[in-house]
């Protein structure tokens, strides 16, 4: 990049993220010694082990190949999605009681075999990019069917899921109430209508927005909040934990994908209004980064900007710049994504750092 990129194309973000994080990832990531993919690697791509696979790598793992495809036609990408379908099937379906084993050993045997809805939220997800890429029936019907399962076994009181069943969905292991596995299955249900039109996908996913505007985002500070009561009752502000300003960026580009996808344009309002506490509070104005969490107050907690924030808050951005013209957003846009093809990108070794500090420096640089 000695040139200075154009940072509103979408052929310079296309073949940055298959130049510098599909690249670096694949083959690399397959396991081939026991299937399914590695994820534990140095900044230098040294893998480091013991390679423990959970629902959320394999889950994530299958999505990214199977873009690769829809996006480049590369064959490589399309095997590289079936070769973790296999070790999803093989090694982590859970045949006697349905779902998914929340983690495995490297060689498949179980390690974690509870079910977590985070961990179902990103089987659905990889799933349902794979069949959108492939056109394959089996990934669409596996989507399906998670989906059905978890409503069915995770169901909470007062609405939405327990974040964490038992090995035989008997019992929450969890009492605490959580968002983020909710936002991750709003992902990934408008991922499913996507690839297939299922209707139960959508419909999930409304409930899960009207959970959120309910019960996720405090009616006096403005913003989404992480873990609740078993009854959705809110924390008080000794116990809260720190909000996570990526996540109101995320919820802002959700909202605004499912009221392209419903035409229930109210969602947009409750976006527009997380994400303007996440520029609000979350904005390092010295260094152009972004936070990674603040309490309810808006005050920074950890000053730090892991990869995750700041590609949240640059998606929601120049989703909201291209497609609504928000065009008052583009100087904090512009001055983010330059801070972080500076910082967060590792141009010794490739793809983005884990975090840094604020003033850039690497916090970690692990790449797993």
């Amino acid at each position: 990049m000695s040139t200075a990129p154009d940072l509103y194309s979408p052929d310079f973000w296309q073949s940055y993220m298959v130049d510098t994080f599909l690249a670096n990832w694949y083959p690399r990531c397959l396991d081939r010694e026991h299937g399914g993919y590695l994820a534990d690697f140095d900044r230098r791509w040294d893998f480091v082990g013991p390679g423990h696979k959970s629902l959320v790598s394999q889950g994530r793992l299958i999505y990214t190949s199977s873009a690769g495809y829809r996006y480049t036609g590369r064959d490589e990408f399309r095997k590289a999605a079936e070769h973790g379908l296999r070790f999803l099937q093989e090694r982590m379906a859970d045949r006697e009681h349905g779902g998914w084993l929340w983690r495995v050993r490297r060689d498949g045997s179980p390690l974690e075999p509870v079910k977590h809805t985070y961990g179902h939220a990103f089987v659905i997800f990889g799933l349902s990019e794979m069949a959108r890429a492939t056109e394959q029936a089996e990934p669409v019907r596996l989507a399906q069917q998670t989906l059905e399962v978890l409503l069915e076994k995770a169901a909470g009181p007062g609405g939405g899921l327990w974040s964490i069943m038992d090995h035989q969905w008997r019992k929450p292991t969890e009492l605490r109430r959580g968002q983020n596995p909710h936002m991750h299955l709003l992902e990934a249900c408008m991922a499913l209508y996507d690839a297939s039109g299922d209707d139960l996908a959508i419909q999930t996913a409304l409930q899960i927005a009207t959970l959120a505007a309910q019960r996720f985002v405090h009616p006096k500070y403005g913003c989404l909040e992480e873990f609740f009561e078993r009854d959705w009752a809110r924390l008080p502000d000794a116990e809260a934990p720190p909000i996570q300003v990526g996540h109101q960026f995320e919820w802002c580009w959700l909202l605004h994908r499912l009221a392209d996808r419903t035409q229930q344009d109210h969602w947009r309002d409750l976006g527009d209004r997380l994400m303007d506490w996440g520029l609000r509070y979350g904005t390092d104005r010295q260094h152009g980064g972004f936070f990674n969490t603040c309490n309810r107050h808006g005050d920074p907690v950890d000053r730090d900007m892991s990869h995750w924030v700041m590609s949240e808050a640059l998606r929601a951005m120049l989703y909201l710049i291209v497609r609504h013209k928000r065009d008052s957003l583009r100087a904090t846009f512009e001055r983010a994504a330059r801070f972080a093809l500076a910082h967060c990108h590792d141009h010794a070794f490739g793809s983005w750092y884990t975090s840094v500090h604020a003033d850039g420096r690497p916090a970690s640089d692990a790449k797993g």
